[in-house]
């Protein structure tokens, strides 16, 4: 019988929002595929550049984007606080995205 070391919990989304803003001059950090979906540049610079709709994703706190070329998982600043007071890690790498 195998004995448990330690407690893990995986997470399924079913949150998935179309909210990216392609407008308002962020266009030097991403750029449109041949089948419309959007690759960006995955560094700070590049994601701290693209800038997503409130209006869409509203009150949601973790969701998915729909419309990127790799998995763009974003968390809201009340989940991040929640998660380091509660002493939890993040990703190494989150960045601060543009909320317009």
């Amino acid at each position: 019988m195998a004995q448990i070391l330690e407690s893990r919990c995986t997470c399924g989304f079913w949150e998935y929002f179309d909210s990216f803003f392609s407008g308002d001059g962020h266009e030097k950090s991403w750029e449109r595929s041949e089948l419309g979906y959007i690759r960006y540049e995955d560094n700070k610079a590049g994601i701290s550049e693209l800038a997503f709709r409130k209006t869409v994703f509203g009150t949601a706190h973790l969701w998915r984007e729909r419309r990127f070329t790799s998995l763009l998982t974003c968390f809201s600043d009340e989940l991040q606080a929640a998660i380091a007071e509660a002493g939890l890690r993040m990703p190494k790498k989150f960045y601060r995205m543009k909320e317009v």
